[in-house]
């Protein structure tokens, strides 16, 4: 399953994926044209517990920042779950 949304610079916007049978987002494909540069990023997992696996999957809230030449995907929670 794929899916597509645009996201302007500074914008924030909640973007759900996967269903009951596949909850796990397997990579993340970035395309922006930026001051009159195309840029382009693919990452994929091709392992599970890899640095990329756990940013998308231990993560509710993915930021994608603009860092020199560079885009960067960092992970938050924005829930904390207790147990009792």
């Amino acid at each position: 399953m794929t899916v597509i949304f645009d996201l302007l610079p500074g914008e924030t916007e909640t973007v759900t994926y996967g269903d009951d049978q596949n909850v796990f987002l397997n990579g993340i494909i970035l395309f922006t044209i930026n001051l009159g540069d195309l840029y382009n990023k693919v990452q994929f997992i091709t392992e599970l517990e890899s640095e990329l696996d756990n940013l998308l999957n231990t993560n509710d809230q993915i930021t994608i920042s603009e860092f020199e030449t560079d885009y960067v995907f960092t992970g938050t929670n924005t829930f904390l779950y207790i147990s009792k």
